[in-house]
């Protein structure tokens, strides 16, 4: 199995088990972006552990330009491999499946299900 199907079926392993409820995401400040010195912006950033392994799953959002002359923002999502002081060590290829997986960890980690619950229960 290559490197690239691997890291296919990862996502898919964290995509799955955060849906179920298995996997447990907080946000942290700071995720260091894996190229230093980019333009990208990291605006929100969550962490999971799972068997020793921690991964960071970022929004990153960067300049872009089609011609050159006008500039617009565009973000993608990045998920990493990092060590404990929050460093990357390794950033898996993109793929599309990513972004299910930053929305449903997005709404776990920031409790949005229960924070509209309360405010429709008022």
């Amino acid at each position: 199995m290559t490197i690239e199907q691997k890291a296919k079926q990862t996502v898919s392993k964290l995509l799955q088990k955060t849906f179920k409820g298995e996997l447990k995401w907080s946000r942290v400040r700071e995720v260091e972006p894996l190229a230093a010195g980019s333009n990208d912006v990291i605006d929100a950033a969550y962490t999971t552990e799972y068997l020793g392994t921690q991964f960071a799953l970022c929004r990153v959002r960067f300049q872009t330009s089609p011609d050159g002359e006008t500039y617009y923002w565009d973000e993608r999502y990045a998920l990493m491999m990092i060590d404990s002081d929050r460093r990357p060590i390794w950033e898996f290829p993109n793929e599309p499946a990513l972004t299910p997986l930053f929305k449903k960890v997005q709404l776990q980690a920031e409790r949005v299900e229960d924070r509209l619950d309360r405010f429709l229960a008022s």
